[in-house]
């Protein structure tokens, strides 16, 4: 029960500060995991395998982070406590949004934001290790991007922005600020792109999180390619994406390489 408690913890503190696709942070879940099954404990179950599905989807494992948030959601339902109901939804939107599922993925986040009660759930960044509400706002604002409605977009990443403010919750905080500029890029805008990157980079600095400036350093190096500072820009987007690589990033690889072929 010690050691569950233990890598419970050291799951969350890696998924900020080493990313969500580390070896390290999937081997701390992945132990987590079977110390539920083998002490027969639903109570902590839970948010294992919200980290465990995280971990998967980060390094590409999507049939695998399909069938674990397909789990969550089942779960939550036997529950039917409005915090697992949530986050399991949140989980399998951020799934089905790297799947290519926009429709079904709005409708996973609609969900999510629908039950959500800040004075309630402000706690669940302590279990999750990030506020489920903030995740279904960004991976929302690319759904609705990708589905054609920017304005709407820019709505909803404001949203996520203005939630993780109130929580003062640092990985949730960062991982909207690392989205901002993401979705700038996707609409096209190189200057709103450098200014939303340059407060996430400063933010992602002062509270030490390596794995959000990584994935920031991308979005700021296209913004820069498009100011013409093209030898700069593939040299810092070049770097970021080792540096994602290293972390076991690869869901996002594939925009990560089209910033790179654009600066080029």
């Amino acid at each position: 029960a010690k050691e569950l408690t233990l890598q419970i913890g050291v799951g969350s503190a890696l998924t900020a500060v080493e990313g969500y696709g580390a070896p390290a942070t999937g081997a701390a879940y992945r132990r987590a995991r079977e110390l539920c099954l083998e002490m027969e404990d639903r109570k902590h179950l839970f948010p294992v395998l919200y980290g465990l599905a995280n971990f998967c989807l980060t390094v590409g494992q999507y049939k695998e982070a399909r069938q674990t948030a397909d789990e969550l959601v089942e779960f939550a339902e036997e529950q039917g406590e409005p915090g697992p109901l949530l986050a399991a939804q949140a989980c399998l939107g951020a799934i089905q949004t790297f799947m290519g599922f926009w429709s079904e993925a709005r409708e996973s986040f609609e969900k999510c934001i629908g039950l959500y009660d800040l004075t309630r759930d402000a706690l669940l960044t302590s279990e999750y290790a990030e506020d489920p509400c903030v995740v279904a706002y960004c991976f929302n604002s690319f759904c609705t991007w990708n589905l054609g409605y920017p304005d709407q977009a820019i709505k909803l990443m404001n949203a996520a922005s203005l939630l993780s403010q109130q929580l003062r919750h640092a990985n949730s905080t960062a991982h909207a600020l690392a989205m901002a500029p993401w979705l700038h890029c996707l609409l096209g805008g190189p200057k709103t792109t450098l200014i939303a990157a340059e407060v996430g980079l400063a933010f992602a600095k002062e509270k030490g999180l390596p794995y959000w400036k990584t994935i920031i350093s991308i979005f700021e190096g296209w913004a820069l390619s498009q100011a013409g500072k093209v030898d700069e820009a593939i040299a810092r987007i070049s770097a970021a994406i080792r540096e994602f690589r290293g972390a076991g990033g690869r869901a996002a690889n594939t925009i990560m390489q089209a910033v790179l072929a654009e600066a080029y």
